[in-house]
């Protein structure tokens, strides 16, 4: 089966990330417009934020864009960030991941980005 729309998805992991910063509700919203801005893609819906279960705390965040969503999950105990970037339209994932080093303030070795282009 062919599709004749074109996917793109950027999964990015971030290992060392300060704490507090994982359990900071405005800090995860921030990161998610941020990523929108930086993809040129619209917030359409959110960013919606929900706090995790006591024996599994972190944070979910997303966002509805224009050309598909954008995810975010924290793991404050392991000190661990993931983002899911997903879009139909091209995007410069390379922006997008100095953006999440910089922001997080990590080593470039803690930065681990999966690029998928499903066509």
């Amino acid at each position: 089966m062919s599709f004749s729309t074109n996917l793109f998805q950027q999964i990015i992991e971030v290992t060392g990330c300060d704490q507090e910063q994982l359990m900071d509700c405005s800090f995860v919203e921030t990161l998610i417009r941020d990523v929108a801005e930086l993809s040129e893609m619209e917030i359409l819906h959110g960013p919606v934020i929900v706090e995790g279960r006591p024996h599994n705390p972190g944070l979910t965040g997303f966002a509805i864009i224009d050309y598909s969503h954008i995810a975010v999950h924290t793991f404050p105990s392991d000190r661990e960030l993931f983002l899911d970037l997903c879009s139909c339209k091209v995007f410069d994932a390379k922006k997008i991941e100095d953006y999440m080093q910089q922001r997080l303030n990590v080593n470039p070795s803690h930065v681990k980005s999966t690029r998928l282009n499903f066509d």
